[in-house]
């Protein structure tokens, strides 16, 4: 049976007005025509749907889920930053490792004021090769690559009794000495010869003299790195500067074997000031830990030639015998939780006394420490960030590069450091874009960028 939809009332008569003359002249049908003519009009149920009211309701349905719609995309951005966990973000907590490697400054090579930075971080260039990132090629890499082949590790049958460094095969520093005061065989004698002469000595002795070294200029143009995070940014090979520092004991092994123990230290010296101009200047990423490796390799070599020494050495021993507590220091850091450590990141910036160039590593986590609470989201950096800022702008940037550098890294845009690769990452990112977006506000959108990387 159809059912019939209307707005207005309708009379039966009016429904069936054409079937009256099929009735006409029946009994019947003249009954039924009298009963439908004196018919009231009538109205359909109650909550029939007409037309008009059907659009009406499906209006008001798709206000409702864009209204709905547009307050999760403001509202989700919002709470993502406010409860989504960004200790990773941050470099853990740092026990102030520099005081410990004071001490070992004084076994360092006398400085020359002659030698300008530049000539310096060209030198080291051309020692250090520097590890590839992206399309970013360091000047002097090929002198690099052709000095560092020089290095030969000795024939397995050569200095049996010591262990041998992995993966160079290097014998082990922390023996050489003292099996190169003894009687050695002439193959032995003979690579130390060549360690000992070398032609990457003239650049390591010269770095050695330097009181500054330009490492970022003089290997790359300052703005290829500016889409780089400062913790990303190509940084010399660990492997070969430890084989490089390696080589260095070795050359002092030759001087040993010779009986001329001020040459030795001369040697041991120029290998311990390398490792510091790695700690004093600024090359990339985490070149600060390799030069707390050279460092101690170095010292290493002191100590074992100060018990050579006997008496006459043994301040040189206390000097450079290994700190325990700097140890205990280092692996207690390692066990700390990840603790959210804004303040403590932000006073080690300011912190006169830690490594230069664990400070400028750490500039570009600075932009971070506004996203690190709903406060700095809203409102922007504090007076503590603005002046950790300042703080690394004054006290580090010793030429124009470097302030180029620092303020690439504290001003740095954190959307274009970081991708999402995830559709719930990129999700989250959009929607926190189109918040920026209406909002006026850039840092919900900066912020999103690095916590959804990491999803």
């Amino acid at each position: 049976m159809r059912r019939w939809r209307t707005s207005e009332p309708v009379r039966a008569k009016d429904a069936v007005d054409g079937l009256a003359p099929l009735l006409q002249g029946d009994a019947l049908g003249g009954a039924v025509a009298n009963r439908i003519d004196s018919s009231p009009p009538f109205d359909l149920p109650k909550g029939t749907v007409t037309p008009k009211g059907v659009g009406r309701s499906r209006l008001m349905r798709w206000a409702r889920d864009v209204l709905a719609g547009m307050a999760l995309v403001m509202i989700a951005p919002i709470a993502i930053l406010a409860f989504a966990p960004k200790a990773s973000l941050f470099p853990r907590p740092s026990v102030d490792a520099s005081a410990s490697y004071e001490r070992s400054r004084l076994l360092t090579q006398q400085t020359d004021p002659s030698v300008s930075a530049r000539e310096a971080g060209e030198a080291l260039a051309r020692v250090l090769p520097t590890v590839p990132s992206g399309n970013l090629v360091a000047r002097f890499a090929a002198d690099a690559e052709a000095q560092l082949q020089e290095i030969t590790e000795p024939d397995s049958l050569l200095f049996a009794s010591l262990a041998r460094s992995r993966p160079h095969g290097m014998p082990d520093h922390m023996q050489l000495l003292s099996a190169a005061a003894g009687d050695l065989l002439p193959e032995e004698r003979e690579w130390l010869r060549r360690m000992a002469e070398l032609s990457l000595w003239r650049d390591v002795d010269l770095v050695a003299r330097a009181t500054a070294v330009d490492m970022v200029s003089t290997r790359f143009d300052v703005t290829s790195l500016a889409a780089l995070p400062s913790w990303e940014r190509p940084g010399f090979d660990n492997q070969q500067a430890r084989r490089v520092a390696q080589a260095g004991v070795a050359r002092a092994g030759w001087h040993v074997s010779r009986g001329d123990l001020a040459a030795a230290e001369d040697a041991l010296r120029s290998v311990v000031s390398l490792g510091f101009a790695l700690l004093d200047n600024y090359g990339g990423a985490w070149d600060f830990q390799l030069g707390e490796s050279i460092v101690r390799i170095g010292k290493d070599g002191l100590y074992q030639l100060a018990l050579l020494r006997g008496v006459e050495g043994e301040s040189m021993r206390q000097l450079a015998m290994r700190e325990p507590q700097a140890r205990a220091n280092r692996l207690a850091n390692r066990s700390k939780p990840s603790a959210f450590p804004v303040d403590s990141f932000l006073a080690s910036l300011r912190n006169p006394n830690e490594w230069r160039a664990l400070r400028m590593a750490r500039a570009g986590w600075l932009p971070l420490t506004t996203c690190s609470t709903l406060r700095g989201v809203l409102l922007g950096e504090t007076e503590a960030e603005r002046q950790a800022a300042a703080s690394l702008r004054q006290e580090l940037a010793r030429s124009p590069e470097e302030l180029r550098l620092i303020s690439m890294d504290v001003l740095a845009q954190l959307a274009d450091l970081y991708e999402a690769r995830e559709p719930l990452s990129i999700m989250a990112f959009g929607s926190a874009q189109i918040v920026s977006s209406v909002t006026g506000n850039p840092r919900i959108a900066q912020c999103m960028a690095p916590t959804v990387s990491r999803w």
